[in-house]
C-alpha cells in the first residue's frame, strides 16, 4: 500500500491568510495605514476602539504638558533635600528627607501642584462628554455606511409556550408582526445546545480519524503491521455520536422563547419598536387600569394574550444560537464563579507584593544601619522583581478570565465581549494599580501611609516600572503569540493530514473586550499615578502609540476578525473612564493630605 500524500503546508497557510484580518468590500485585507472608517465594517465598537486610542494618545500628551510645572517643582523640591534619594524619586511629589517645612509649602502646592491638577481634571471630564458625543456620531456614520440585516430585524423575547406545530407557530408570528410592516422572515430560536456539543465532538473525531488513517498508511508503506483497530475505534465513536444526533433530530423542536423578525423595510422595524417597546411607567399604568389617564394612549399589542419584550436585534453572526436557551440567572451564576477565581489570583498577587515589600524594607534597613550605599540599588532591584511578578500574573489573569467567560454562555458575542471587558478591567485596575498603593501603605513610618509611597522601591517607583512593562509586554504578546508560533513551526510540520494542518494554522479569533480592557489598564496607571509622577503621563503617551500600532497589526494580520461588535463596549469603557477620573481626584486629595497633616 502506498503512503498517503503529505499535507500541503503552503495551501494551509494561504487558507489561514484568507481568514485573517478585516476585509474590504472587494474581499481584500485592509491595509495597515488605511482610513479608520474602513474598520467600521467590523462594527461600531471596533472603529470606536481605534478612535479612542488616538484621542487618548493626544490626551495623555496634553496631560504631560499640563503637569510639566509639577515635574519641575518636584525636581527642584527634591534637590533641597537628601541627594542620596534615587533619581526617579526626584520626579515625584515626594517629601523632603530633612522634614523641614515652612510657609512656602502651601504656596508651592497651590501654584505648582493643585492648579495643574485642577486643569487636568477639567480636561478629562470634558473628554468623557466628548467620547459620549462621538459614540453617537460614529454609530450613525457606521450605520449609514454599512447596511446590514440587523437594520431590518427586531429581537423578541418572552414568547409564550405553544401547543401548535412549528410551521403554524411561524405563521402566527408572521401574521402578528405584519401589522407593523411587511415581514420578510421569522426565525425562532430552538434549543440546540446538546446537538451543537455532539456535532463539535464529531468534528474533532473526524480530524482524529484522518490523522490515524494517514499514520496507518505510513506504517503499511514501511512494511509494518497495522490491523486498523485504531481507526475502527474512532469510527465507532463517530457512529455513536451520529446515532445520538439522529435521535435528537427526531425529537420535537422546543422553543427558547427567542424570535428574530426580519422586515422588508426599515419603517416596519421602527414601527414595531415604537409600538411594542413600552417604558415601565406605561406598563404600570396599564396594569393598574389607569391607562385612560395617558393622552393618546394605545394599548400594547399582545401575542396570544402575552406582552412581548422587543429590542433591536444583533447581527446574525453575533448570536450564539446554542446559548439562547440559557436564562440570565444561570449566566449571572457562572459570571460570579469567574469573578471568584479572578479574586483568588488578585489575592495571590497581593500576597506576593506584600512579601516583596517586607523583604525590601528589612534589607534596606539593614544596609542603611551598616552605612551601606547599596540600599537604594537593592530597593530598586526588588521593585523590578515585583513589577515583573505583577505583569506575569496579569497575563495569567487575562487567560483565566477569557477561558472562564466562555462557559458563562452569553447569547451574543457582544455580551460575551462586554463580560470579558468588565472582569478584566476590574482585575487590571485592582491588580496593577491599586494593590501597589495598598501594599506599600503598610510599610509606613510614623503612621502616615503616604510617606512610604515616594521612598526608593516604594509605590511610585513600582508603578513607574509597571508602566514601562505595560508599554511593551502586552503589545508584543498580541503580535507574537507563542501558541501560534508553536503550531506553525513545530506542530504543523508534524501533522499527517491536511485537515489537521489547516486546524493548527487557523488564526485565533480576536477578543475585542480584551483590547478595551488593555486601554482601561493604561488609563488607570496614568490617572492614578500621573498627578504626583508626571512621567507616567509621558510613558502612557508612548504606550498608546505602540498599542495603536500593535492592535492594528494584530487585528489585520494576526487574528481572525470577530462578529460585528456594536457600541456597547465603548459605552462601558466610558463608565470605567469616569470611575478612573474619580479615582484620580481621590488620589490627588490623598497627596495633598500628606502635607496638610504635617503643616
Amino acid at each position: 500500500m502506498t503512503a498517503a500524500s503529505k499535507p500541503d503546508l503552503q495551501r494551509a497557510k494561504d487558507r489561514a491568510r484568507m481568514l485573517t484580518g478585516y476585509k474590504d468590500k472587494y474581499g481584500k485585507t485592509m491595509p495597515l495605514r488605511g482610513e479608520l472608517k474602513q474598520l467600521g465594517r467590523g462594527g461600531v465598537g471596533v472603529e470606536l476602539f481605534f478612535r479612542t486610542q488616538r484621542w487618548l494618545f493626544v490626551l495623555f500628551g496634553a496631560s504631560f504638558i499640563i503637569t510639566i510645572p509639577c515635574l519641575v517643582d518636584n525636581a527642584r523640591w527634591a534637590s533641597t533635600g537628601d541627594t542620596s534619594q534615587a533619581a526617579l524619586g526626584g520626579t515625584t511629589l515626594g517629601l523632603r528627607d530633612d522634614g523641614e517645612y515652612d510657609g512656602t509649602v502651601e504656596d508651592r502646592l497651590n501654584n505648582y501642584q493643585q492648579l495643574p491638577w485642577l486643569l487636568l481634571t477639567v480636561v478629562w471630564l470634558v473628554f468623557i462628554y466628548f467620547v459620549r458625543y462621538k459614540q453617537r456620531s460614529v454609530a450613525r456614520s457606521v450605520d449609514l455606511r454599512n447596511l446590514t440585516s440587523g437594520d431590518y430585524t427586531v429581537e423578541v423575547r418572552g414568547l409564550p409556550p405553544s401547543n401548535t406545530s412549528p410551521e403554524q407557530e411561524l405563521a402566527d408570528l408572521k401574521t402578528f408582526f405584519a401589522q407593523f410592516g411587511e415581514v420578510a422572515h421569522v426565525a425562532v430560536g430552538y434549543k440546540c445546545a446538546a446537538y451543537v456539543s455532539l456535532l463539535s465532538q464529531w468534528e474533532k473525531k473526524d480530524v482524529e480519524r484522518t490523522e490515524k488513517k494517514a499514520a496507518m498508511s505510513e506504517r503499511l508503506a514501511r512494511g509494518e503491521q497495522d490491523d486498523g483497530s485504531r481507526v475502527a475505534e474512532v469510527e465507532s465513536d463517530m457512529e455513536h455520536l451520529q446515532d445520538a444526533m439522529r435521535s435528537m433530530q427526531a425529537e420535537p423542536l422546543v422553543s427558547t422563547g427567542a424570535v428574530f423578525v426580519v422586515f422588508n423595510f426599515e419603517a416596519g422595524r421602527r414601527e414595531c419598536l415604537s409600538r411594542l417597546r413600552a417604558d415601565t411607567w406605561r406598563y404600570m399604568m396599564e396594569a393598574m387600569g389607569l391607562h385612560f389617564c395617558l393622552p393618546g394612549f394605545q394599548p400594547l399589542p399582545r401575542f396570544k394574550g402575552y406582552a412581548l419584550e422587543v429590542q433591536p436585534a444583533p447581527e446574525p453572526s453575533d448570536v450564539y444560537w446554542e446559548n439562547l436557551e440559557v436564562g440570565p440567572e444561570q449566566v449571572r451564576i457562572r459570571s460570579l464563579r469567574t469573578l471568584v477565581l479572578a479574586a483568588v489570583v488578585i489575592c495571590f498577587t497581593a500576597g506576593m507584593l506584600t512579601l516583596f515589600s517586607l523583604e525590601r524594607s528589612r534589607r534596606v534597613e539593614q544596609l542603611t544601619a551598616s552605612n551601606d550605599a547599596n540600599g537604594v540599588i537593592y530597593a530598586t532591584g526588588i521593585t523590578l522583581g515585583s513589577a515583573a511578578i505583577v505583569t506575569l500574573l496579569n497575563l495569567a489573569l487575562k487567560m483565566l478570565v477569557i477561558y472562564l467567560t466562555r462557559f458563562e454562555r452569553h447569547d451574543t458575542r457582544t455580551d460575551h465581549e462586554e463580560s470579558v471587558f468588565v472582569k478584566l478591567s476590574l482585575a487590571y485596575v485592582i491588580n496593577q494599580s491599586l494593590l501597589v498603593i495598598f501594599v506599600s501603605s503598610f510599610d509606613t513610618p510614623e503612621g502616615r501611609p503616604q510617606d512610604s509611597w515616594f521612598t526608593p522601591g516604594g509605590a511610585f517607583e513600582q508603578a513607574f516600572f509597571i508602566c514601562l512593562a505595560n508599554m511593551v509586554v502586552p503589545e508584543v504578546a498580541k503580535v507574537l503569540r507563542v501558541d501560534m508560533l508553536l503550531k506553525r513551526f513545530i506542530l504543523a510540520p508534524l501533522a499527517r493530514s491536511q485537515t489537521k494542518v489547516e486546524e493548527l494554522l487557523m488564526p485565533p479569533e480576536a477578543t475585542i473586550g480584551e483590547f478595551y480592557a488593555g486601554l482601561s489598564k493604561t488609563v488607570a496607571l496614568g490617572l492614578i499615578y500621573g498627578p504626583a509622577m508626571p512621567l507616567a503621563f509621558l510613558v502612557c503617551t508612548v504606550t498608546m502609540a505602540i498599542s495603536y500600532a500593535a492592535n492594528k497589526v494584530a487585528l489585520l494580520r494576526v487574528y481572525k476578525p470577530p462578529p460585528v461588535i456594536n457600541e456597547g463596549l465603548s459605552e462601558k469603557f466610558r463608565w470605567v473612564l469616569a470611575t478612573l477620573v474619580l479615582a484620580s481626584i481621590v488620589m490627588q486629595y490623598a497627596l495633598v493630605g500628606q502635607y496638610v497633616s504635617i503643616t
